[in-house]
């Protein structure tokens, strides 16, 4: 014989004495709530990795080796910078992720080589439709950075012939949006289609 819990009743009691919630009926509406707010973050998020997939899978031909040697080398600054932030050294990293320094190695590698195919992608899309960074994004961009002096920093950045870096990030994320603009997003019921299946 298998015993099962009995589900609690859900009374305006229960839902104060156990979650905190006035009534069953506002405790019904914060949780509705906290489902949309979450699937607002998450929907446009999985929109554009399965955006960027397609992207990936349409670039033909080897990538630059020094584009993916750029990659890598930003990745990697930025991964040992969070680590830091963070406090934890990268052999605790290692462990909890259960893998070695070579399964580590390999891993950036392909995450460099899609995202430099990433990269590829987005400027061959900006190129054909002729998409562009203007003087005022770049100045914008600079602006949304939050330093103190941000017209000072992009006069070091145009100084040091380094705006290119800019320009092409912002070209880059015009050239997203725009293929975010064109997508068709299809939302699956999982449970609906496996009873379909069934």
């Amino acid at each position: 014989v298998v015993k099962t819990e009995q589900t609690p009743e859900l009374t305006d009691e229960w839902a104060k004495e156990t979650l905190g919630f006035d009534t069953v009926a506002s405790m019904r509406e914060e949780i509705a709530s906290s489902l949309e707010q979450q699937k607002a973050t998450i929907i446009p998020q999985i929109k554009e990795n399965g955006c960027a997939l397609q992207l990936i899978e349409r670039v033909q031909g080897e990538v630059p080796a020094a584009m993916v040697e750029q990659t890598e080398s930003e990745l990697l600054q930025d991964f040992f910078g969070q680590l830091q932030r963070a406090g934890m050294s990268f052999d605790t990293y290692l462990m909890q992720q259960g893998i070695d320094n070579t399964e580590f190695k390999e891993d950036v590698k392909r995450q460099a080589q899609d995202e430099a195919k990433r990269e590829l992608a987005l400027d061959a899309w900006a190129r054909q439709k002729g998409i562009q960074a203007t003087d005022e994004d770049i100045t914008l961009e600079f602006e949304r950075a939050g330093v103190e002096d941000p017209k000072k920093l992009e006069r070091e950045w145009r100084a040091s012939g380094r705006l290119y870096l800019i320009r092409e990030g912002i070209i880059r994320s015009k050239a997203m949006e725009d293929v975010l603009s064109t997508a068709k997003v299809t939302e699956v019921d999982f449970a609906e289609r496996e009873e379909a299946d069934e």
